[in-house]
């Protein structure tokens, strides 16, 4: 609620929006509405995981660039608020775009294992291309490597019928939000002048 009222003044909804997904786009689902914000949650769930005692390194590193790090500034304020150690580095606009479109697959010592990225881009009524870059095992976002989530994806790209489709779409989402974490913030009305 916060951020919405201050950083995008009000024009947003705080209970909508995943990566690229929000309410009426196709193959949305209720289900796909952020989980509120919730500090105690938040510590109880990180006392349960040991963190970060249980941790060699319990410090979140996050990628951003140089136009990107007010954004993110705003956000590890929340984080650390909740006892998260989360260091933000500022990266050449090449590497963090290598970081993120890769078809290389990412290996244990890479640097971005784990890393956080922010979508704060506009959303698109048909997201099947950024689904497919982001969970499947060939996208270029280098997250998906469940030959399950590989067949939801298919079957719903595949499906001929609208209806079924984005039946499909939205199982495929459901089990894709499960494999990789995705935390909702708001989403904001595009304002075109």
């Amino acid at each position: 609620e916060e951020i919405v009222e201050t950083w995008y003044m009000g024009y947003g909804d705080p209970t909508a929006g995943q990566f690229y997904m929000y309410p009426g786009c196709f193959g949305w689902s209720e289900d796909l509405r952020n989980d509120p914000y919730d500090p105690d949650l938040a510590k109880a769930l990180m006392k349960e995981a040991g963190y970060p005692e249980k941790y060699a390194d319990p410090t979140i590193h996050i990628f951003t660039t140089a136009a990107g790090q007010d954004y993110i500034l705003l956000l590890m304020g929340y984080w650390e608020k909740v006892g998260l150690k989360v260091k933000l580095e500022i990266l050449d606009s090449t590497i963090y775009t290598s970081y993120f479109f890769n078809f290389s697959r990412i290996k244990p010592t890479d640097p971005n294992v784990g890393w956080i990225f922010t979508w704060t881009f506009q959303s698109f009524f048909n997201c099947m291309y950024h689904s497919s870059n982001m969970y499947t095992s060939w996208g270029v976002h280098n997250v998906g490597q469940d030959p399950v989530i590989d067949k939801l994806y298919l079957k719903a790209a595949n499906e001929a019928d609208p209806k079924l489709s984005a039946q499909y779409f939205a199982e495929f989402q459901a089990a894709a939000k499960q494999m990789y974490w995705n935390i909702g913030i708001c989403t904001f009305e595009t304002l075109i002048v």
